[in-house]
């Protein structure tokens, strides 16, 4: 600090202090609202079965939890069956055992010895992807939809 400037007392520290905190909540509330924007958009993209996105950078997301085809070979991938039966209720609840129940039922569900593994994974995949919300240990729901800001 040169002598021209003048000193820092307590009062402008904290008066500067308290404007930034002020900035901070309204930078923080702005990418809550834009985040919440973009999961809604994400929601619809991924609901037209576009599963391919776009990363930050601009390449295409790697997806390490490929989709798997219904057991009979028809059908949607087990991604679009989940978001299927989740969206049929979207502020229900869903255990894990429910989804697999309703993908039997529905013959969505996935072939092989590990189907039911498979299918409690991609659960998970698609709760760290913002695909679906974890509402508590195995039970899930799609995340909400944002609120209109106009």
């Amino acid at each position: 600090m040169s002598s021209s400037d003048a000193p820092i007392s307590p009062a402008v520290i904290r008066q500067k202090a308290v404007e930034l905190r002020e900035r901070v909540s309204a930078v923080e509330d702005e990418l809550n609202r834009l985040r919440t924007e973009l999961e809604w958009w994400e929601t619809g993209q991924r609901l037209f079965g576009d599963e391919g996105g776009v990363a930050e950078n601009g390449a295409a997301p790697p997806d390490p939890a490929p989709s798997v085809k219904a057991s009979h070979g028809k059908g949607p991938s087990l991604r679009q069956a989940i978001l299927l039966i989740l969206g049929e209720e979207p502020r229900k609840t869903w255990k894990t055992d429910q989804v697999i129940a309703e993908l039997r039922r529905r013959e969505w569900f996935p072939s092989g010895d590990n189907a039911e593994h498979h299918t409690r994974s991609m659960l998970a995949h698609m709760h760290r992807k913002g695909q679906a919300r974890r509402m508590a240990r195995g039970a899930y729901r799609l995340p909400p939809e944002p609120k209109d800001s106009s």
